[in-house]
């Protein structure tokens, strides 16, 4: 699927994110209705330019936050973000297609997913029991 280079930026993903989750007190309330848990390691499947991944690793104080994104250009952008946020020792990003993940099974205690499975092709012939097994 193409996407617009404005609509689909790092740039527009980091604006956009921002204004939605601009409140510092609603990150955490996130980070607990996921399941987020000190000393996880966490999987974001298509991370974009990592605001999730980074809100995820921001709401622990220990563990390991994984991004995976097929977009490169997303991935470049997602790495000098974190390190200039100081998150480099607990964040890595990698370029990976999010259905052939790169990963043995159980290496992650959660996996998140904050836009992914509205743009995989097919997503629309998805329902929940599909992605809640």
């Amino acid at each position: 699927m193409q996407w617009s280079c404005f609509f689909q930026s790092p740039r527009y993903l980091e604006i956009t994110r921002k204004y939605h989750l601009v409140s510092p007190d609603l990150r955490p309330l996130i980070c607990s209705y996921i399941g987020v848990k000190e000393n996880m390691t966490v999987l974001d499947v298509g991370c974009g330019s990592g605001f999730f991944t980074r809100l995820v690793a921001e709401n622990m104080t220990a563990g390991r936050v994984v991004g995976v994104d097929i977009d490169a250009v997303h991935i470049d952008a997602a790495k000098k973000i974190i390190g200039a946020d100081g998150l480099t020792e607990r964040i890595e990003f990698i370029t990976a297609d999010a259905l052939a993940l790169p990963f043995a099974d159980d290496s992650f205690d959660l996996v998140t997913s904050q836009t992914f499975f509205n743009v995989v092709k097919g997503s629309e012939k998805l329902t929940v029991a599909d992605v809640v097994k």
